[in-house]
């Protein structure tokens, strides 16, 4: 007893119509108890399945990596101007006790 939720096995294949604006599609659906399957197992077949190789998932992986890195310097140089530039200003500020010392002179 394989996991199987689509099956073809019953399709009924027609030829093909000419597009005359009329769409000849259907579909069954078959629903089964199943006593054996607990109601915490059922995604089970889905998060299991292992239909594309693992690699794959690696390739996309290593071709996102170059985005999320490219789009992380291009973040951090504007937070480190910004930061650099506010440093600068309130470098330049004059406190309150620089004026009264400049005053008394």
């Amino acid at each position: 007893n394989e996991k199987q939720h689509v099956s073809d096995q019953d399709a009924v294949y027609k030829p093909l119509q000419r597009a005359t604006g009329e769409v000849s599609f259907t579909y069954d659906v078959i629903w089964e108890k199943r006593n054996d399957l607990k109601w915490s197992q059922r995604w089970d077949i889905y998060s299991q399945s292992r239909r594309v190789p693992l690699k794959i998932h690696w390739i996309v992986f290593m071709n996102n990596l170059p985005i999320i890195l490219g789009l992380g310097l291009f973040v951090a140089v504007i937070y480190i101007r910004n930061t650099r530039q506010d440093l600068t200003r309130y470098a330049q500020l004059i406190t309150n006790e620089e004026k009264i010392i400049f005053l008394h002179k």
